[in-house]
């Protein structure tokens, strides 16, 4: 386990419980609109400020991109993504199933994932080459080859701007046994070990899903675009699968 994945997996639990304290209402929870459907609470802000200041306490040099604070560029190759509460809105009417996530991309390409599903005491992680590991247990992706006996989530949007796609997407996977997860870590996480098979998602960015990927990778999972070309960092699109099933789900999608 490299130094960097060390701090990423302290800082996530740190993230994670101060989720927790305002969860649980023993710290009051302000909220603010950032838009008409999204919305930021003090939650976020506490979380991203306590993973941030972990972070860089030993890689003061290394990039950040952050869902609420942005980007922070310094002289690295290397760059932390961070969301430090993925359902936001869900978090806040006192749903269980939020998330946070950290990623380490150097080089463009994404080396460390970190996912947190705190009150469900998971804590995911992934290091390139190395396999994924739910509270410190290897897992690994279904061996679903059916698409009949797949599971397949996905997260539509009221926003206007998706809403053509998001229909579209629904309109395609109809056929077949889907769900809405609550946040993107819990929907790739639990298909890397094995609890689902299949997750696509349009207005997905980086932020949001470079953590929960890499994780599903490692656990022998394939990831893609849509259309099942290579994704790329700052994609706003994901396939993610047990990968015994990409090429029969991107044939449907397409």
């Amino acid at each position: 386990m490299s130094n960097e994945l060390r701090l990423a997996i302290e800082a996530a639990k740190k993230g994670s419980e101060i989720l927790l304290k305002f969860q649980n209402g023993t710290e009051n929870l302000e909220i603010q609109n950032k838009s008409r459907f999204d919305k930021v609470s003090k939650a976020d802000i506490e979380s991203e400020n306590a993973i941030i200041r972990i972070l860089e306490s030993k890689f003061p040099e290394y990039n950040i991109q952050s869902e609420e604070s942005g980007e922070k560029i310094k002289t690295s190759e290397c760059t932390w993504f961070i969301d430090p509460l993925c359902g936001s809105n869900d978090f806040i009417r006192g749903f269980k199933d939020f998330g946070l996530s950290i990623a380490l991309v150097k080089d463009g390409e994404v080396i460390i994932g970190v996912c947190c599903l705190p009150a469900q005491d998971e804590l995911y992680w992934a290091e390139k080459g190395q396999g994924a590991f739910m509270n410190g247990k290897k897992i690994s992706v279904s061996k679903i080859n059916n698409l009949d006996d797949s599971i397949i989530t996905t997260h539509t949007s009221a926003k206007g701007k998706d809403l053509t796609q998001a229909l579209n997407l629904i309109q395609k996977i109809a056929g077949h046994y889907w769900k809405v997860p609550g946040s993107f870590p819990q929907a790739v996480c639990n298909l890397a070990r094995g609890l689902s098979d299949i997750h696509v998602e349009h207005d997905v960015g980086p932020i949001h899903r470079l953590a929960a990927t890499i994780i599903a990778v490692e656990a022998g999972g394939r990831a893609s675009r849509i259309d099942g070309s290579e994704s790329k960092i700052f994609d706003n699109e994901i396939l993610v699968t047990n990968g015994l099933l990409h090429d029969k789900i991107v044939s449907i999608l397409k």
